[in-house]
């Protein structure tokens, strides 16, 4: 085997070390946090999985460069057919990491005292005094929610909070609905006749 040949099995095997490496370090960002790894001087801090994203997209990038020979091009081109045909499987992909990402941030913030209370109460007692038969009077303000904001949305979550009183049915809701918000953006963006590719970037940008 000569040098080249050395070289480009070298690369194939760090790369696939690369893609296997920042796969699993964005689940685990994604579902448990901030990661911490320490050994002696050597530390690995990655609280945000943008960076292990970057290097999961660069590494597949080069892998099918120089394993298939595959053109920067040629890539795009064979993602935006994989996504026509797997659009459904992408979208949800999308929404349930997203919901699960952007839920795990609000319930660490809420069990660690760092949600914005007054806010949060406001919310909370509007709709459960609803349940009780004062129609979205909020405690904190002394006086009907809507004087403060109109928010008429509130009232299709008084059923949640029938079945769930708790502060934490508002943080669900809410992490739903900005995962489910990417759908819309996703369907604005190839409305406008743009690639999948480029929806989907745009929807996890947003």
């Amino acid at each position: 085997m000569n040098i080249k040949v050395l070289s480009c099995t070298f690369l194939i095997n760090l790369l696939n070390v690369c893609i296997l490496v920042s796969g699993c370090f964005i689940f685990a960002v994604i579902g448990w946090g901030a990661i911490d790894i320490s050994y002696g001087d050597f530390s690995i801090q990655v609280s945000h999985p943008n960076e292990s994203v970057l290097i999961l997209l660069v590494s597949l990038s080069l892998y099918y460069r120089i394993r298939h020979s595959l053109s920067f091009v040629k890539q795009i081109e064979a993602i935006n057919d994989l996504l026509i045909k797997k659009e459904k499987l992408a979208l949800f992909i999308m929404v349930s990491s997203s919901f699960i990402y952007i839920l795990r941030i609000k319930l660490f913030q809420h069990f660690t005292f760092n949600t914005a209370a007054f806010d949060l109460a406001m919310y909370d007692t509007a709709i459960r005094n609803t349940l009780e038969g004062k129609f979205l009077f909020a405690d904190q303000l002394g006086r009907n929610f809507f004087s403060e904001r109109f928010s008429p949305i509130l009232l299709l979550i008084c059923p949640l909070y029938y079945l769930f009183d708790t502060p934490v049915t508002l943080l669900i809701v809410e992490s739903l609905c900005v995962a489910v918000g990417l759908l819309f953006v996703y369907k604005i963006v190839k409305h406008y006749s743009l690639s999948p590719v480029v929806s989907l970037l745009v929807s996890l940008i947003f």
